[in-house]
């Protein structure tokens, strides 16, 4: 079943034209530029009557162009683009497991694979493994503390990787969603660039 499936959060149309809809917090507080506080930002936002305005204000902050058609995107990318803040976090935790997954496949020790299983739980270890013709290269699990925030971290560059591949205007709006500062604020860099999108639209698959 599709992470990006069922119900979406929005449709093209508010996704396109009402970003106040699904800007994360500290992106629409950057829109003021220090003049007033984040609870007056929330307070804002929580009003109907100013939803209007708001989007435009963030549209011109972020230089986000007006319309974008959505037969430019195929489905599967379409759903993704309008998923909810948890799906693509999903979508993340899943695309880190897959780029590890060469790795994932070949560990015999007792200790990393217990802390594999905590840390992404026997379940991803399994869906990663699957997926292995898309792993990224070998690299070191150790060190084991922290694996799965390093895990989840390439995940997140390969969500920059694929948000680079969309029409200029919609992965930008993407990351609206997402905490500023980043790791998918990142300009996607080898091998991410390369593997990253189609690590990503696996994981969402």
């Amino acid at each position: 079943m599709s992470v990006a499936g069922g119900e979406a959060e929005l449709d093209w149309q508010s996704f396109m034209m009402e970003p106040i809809r699904y800007i994360e917090p500290s992106r629409f507080h950057a829109c003021f530029e220090g003049a007033i506080g984040p609870k007056l930002c929330e307070r804002l936002r929580g009003s109907p009557r100013l939803q209007s305005r708001l989007s435009t204000l963030v549209r011109r902050h972020y230089q986000l162009m007006d319309w974008i058609d959505p037969d430019q995107l195929d489905d599967a990318d379409r759903a993704l683009v309008l998923a909810s803040i948890p799906a693509l976090q999903t979508v993340a935790r899943r695309a880190g497991a897959i780029y590890w997954s060469g790795v994932i496949a070949s560990t015999v020790l007792a200790k990393a694979v217990t802390v594999l299983h905590k840390e992404l739980g026997a379940e991803l270890c399994s869906f990663a493994i699957a997926q292995r013709d898309l792993s990224g290269p070998a690299q070191s699990l150790e060190p084991l503390d922290g694996l799965g925030l390093r895990i989840e971290a390439d995940g997140w560059r390969c969500l920059a990787g694929w948000c680079a591949t969309l029409p200029a205007g919609v992965g930008v709006r993407v990351r609206l969603k997402l905490p500023q500062g980043g790791v998918a604020d990142e300009a996607p860099l080898a091998p991410f660039a390369e593997q990253g999108p189609a690590i990503v639209r696996r994981a969402a698959a």
